[in-house]
């Protein structure tokens, strides 16, 4: 095919798979014979170095990329990923679909170790997405601390106390003995 032509050539650096939220690619035979072709540059030495294997792309962006925040559908193809099954992967001609399955097997030793790939792939993605996702959180969450000012203002039986405490973030530990009203603002 092209697509096999244009991943033997020295230029090549990677496979990019576009992927729908139910990721409809991979349940195609001729996809998980790009994904096989994937699989064996990057467990050939002469390659390997400068091969980058197989990325998820989708509309919002190549999941595990820091560039790219889209955490919610990296989980969700994710979640598709844990019930794929190469082995029901098809094609409209059923002897393309029979070829590719031995092929499959006959280079990665089974369909199951082709799923081990696949999955593989996506775990190390999700490690990149975690990575990203929590040092966003981290960095949204130290701007919002420093931006708020968060005073519990405690009531009386009989009105307003003047006891007002102020602290950087909700969870304020000092003991108190009345349930507190929080009030937050935001300075400029």
């Amino acid at each position: 095919s092209s697509f096999y032509r244009g991943l033997q050539s020295e230029t090549c650096r990677g496979t990019c798979m576009v992927l729908d939220a139910e990721a409809l690619p991979l349940t195609r035979s001729w996809c998980l014979f790009e994904v096989l072709t994937t699989y064996n540059l990057l467990h050939d030495d002469s390659k390997s170095a400068t091969f980058g294997g197989l990325q998820f792309c989708t509309a919002a962006g190549v999941l595990g990329d820091p560039s790219s925040h889209c955490f919610d559908v990296a989980v969700a193809l994710a979640h598709r990923l844990t019930n794929l099954d190469v082995a029901s992967a098809s094609a409209s001609n059923h002897g393309d679909q029979e070829m590719i399955k031995n092929l499959v097997i006959t280079q990665c030793g089974s369909l199951e170790d082709m799923n081990d790939f696949i999955r593989g792939n996506m775990i190390s993605t999700l490690q990149k997405v975690q990575t990203t996702f929590t040092d966003d959180l981290k960095h949204v969450m130290t701007t919002l601390g420093r931006r708020s000012v968060v005073k519990a203002v405690t009531r009386t039986g009989t009105g307003h106390s003047d006891r007002t405490s102020t602290t950087s973030a909700p969870d304020d530990s000092s003991p108190r003995t009345e349930e507190p009203e929080y009030v937050i603002s935001v300075d400029p």
